[in-house]
């Protein structure tokens, strides 16, 4: 935004080369030459566009050393106004300085004509006049009467830059906050499930050996007789696998298996229909299989019986093709 007011300032600037130019014409060289001695030399006319770039430089190039060194001061102590306004009016004090000893206009007839009128000299002028009058109207009043306005709108434009900062600021700060806030929630609810976990994993030992009717024997196993059948999950490949059951305790637990079969088949269809072909791949596919099924079994079986028992899955066919 800085630099949207850095160039309305710019164009404020601008005006007073524009208005020199329309008005009073571009800088001109004019010949002259002393009429005793024959010696040629020059003169300039119109807006001085060089003095209004290079300001008090442009006398002491021209040979008017103690003129330049005034003309720096002036503009020190004027912070900087005085070279345009000098703009308009450099090439006439010079060139009128320049017209004493003999020197006399040696240019063409229309230069010659230019020259008079816009330097203020007697003799044909062809209707050409001086109006540095006008340009200096037209070129230095309307930026000094528009640098106030910009100014204070370069000001406002800033301050709204500055404000909407803060206020980007501000919303990162509470965005901050607030995802501090979300993870401090999550690592309490990680930490209630992992003791919800460990509990859960003690239940059934704790329910084992404090219950009567369960009682641990030798290994006992249990088949399901239809085989599950799965497509692989992102691909044109079925698996196909039967499995059984291994448990410690008594046959109260393949009651149960079969009691709620169709539920536990639908959990364990559940836990295939989610194998990729990458996990094929992986080491270890069957056994984290066999435990994932376990688990689901268990889960039907502790929602209805309050006790799951399933302790290892067993695969019996297992086919991929």
């Amino acid at each position: 935004m800085s630099g949207t007011f850095g160039l309305m300032i710019l164009s404020l600037g601008v005006i007073p080369l524009l208005a020199g130019i329309a008005l009073m014409g571009g800088q001109t060289a004019v010949k002259i030459s002393h009429e005793q001695s024959g010696m040629k030399g020059q003169c300039f006319v119109g807006f001085s566009w060089t003095y209004y770039l290079f300001g008090w430089l442009v006398p002491i190039f021209r040979g008017e050393i103690a003129i330049g060194f005034l003309h720096l001061l002036i503009t020190v102590f004027t912070f900087g106004l005085f070279q345009p306004v000098m703009s308009f009016l450099y090439n006439r004090q010079y060139s009128r300085r320049q017209f004493t000893d003999g020197w006399e206009l040696a240019d063409t007839d229309n230069q010659n004509a230019l020259s008079r009128g816009r330097l203020g000299l007697a003799g044909e002028t062809n209707g050409y006049s001086d109006k540095t009058t006008q340009a200096m109207l037209f070129g230095l009043i309307p930026p000094v009467i528009l640098f106030i306005p910009v100014t204070i709108m370069g000001v406002m434009m800033e301050l709204g830059v500055n404000r909407g900062a803060d206020d980007v600021v501000s919303q990162a700060e509470s965005e901050r906050s607030r995802a501090e806030d979300i993870v401090a929630q999550l690592e309490l609810d990680v930490e209630a499930a992992r003791k919800k976990a460990e509990e859960l994993s003690r239940r059934p030992e704790k329910e084992t050996w404090e219950t009567p009717e369960l009682t641990r024997f030798e290994n006992t196993y249990m088949e399901i007789e239809r085989p599950l059948v799965a497509n692989i999950v992102n691909s044109r490949k079925v698996m196909q696998i039967k499995v059984a059951i291994m448990t410690h305790y008594d046959e109260r637990v393949v009651a149960n298996m079969e009691k709620h079969a169709p539920g536990i088949r639908s959990e364990t269809l559940g836990v295939i229909r989610k194998v990729d072909e990458q996990a094929l791949n992986q080491p270890g596919f069957k056994r984290n299989l066999a435990e994932q099924i376990k688990l689901a079994m268990n889960s039907v079986l502790e929602k209805h019986e309050d006790f799951g028992g399933v302790e290892e899955v067993l695969f019996t066919e297992f086919v991929v093709q």
